[in-house]
This record gives C-alpha cells, structure tokens and sequence, in this order.
C-alpha cells in the first residue's frame, strides 16, 4: 500500500488531475481579463480626452457585473462534468 503512489495508475491519476487545475486556472484568469478589458479601454480612452463610443461603455456595463457568475459557472464547471 505505501508503494501505490509511485505507479503508474496514481501518476496519471495525478497528471490528469493537474490537466484539470491548470484548465480551470487558465479560465479564472480569462474571466478577469474578459470582465476588466472593456472598462479598461473605456478609461484608457477617457484620460486620452476620447470619448469612448456607446457599445463599449455598454459591453463594460453589461459584462463587469457578470464577473460573479462567471466565476460561479468556472467554480461549478467540475462538478457538473
């Protein structure tokens, strides 16, 4: 028993597990990038002295306050497979 973690069957089990971590980690940071872009662009434009257009101001409005459920739905996403 105390040599079972050195097989085969447990190091794939590992590196599988570690595929999932890494997956998940990659769409957390994705979310935040997805979620910040758009108000980042807005302000960007707006110490630039450009007013920023009506889609973007709109995407940030629209996309910024899902950031909690876009996290909620990364944070499921295993369980639900």
């Amino acid at each position: 028993k105390k040599l079972d973690k050195y097989s085969a069957s447990f190091a794939k089990k590992k590196r599988k597990q570690s595929k999932k971590i890494r997956i998940q980690a990659f769409l957390y940071v994705g979310c935040m990038y997805i979620t910040w872009i758009f108000g980042s662009i807005v302000r960007f434009m707006q110490f630039a002295g450009v007013s920023p257009p009506t889609y973007m101001t709109l995407l940030f409005v629209t996309v910024f306050p899902l950031q909690g459920f876009f996290n909620l739905v990364i944070y499921m996403f295993p369980r639900i497979l």
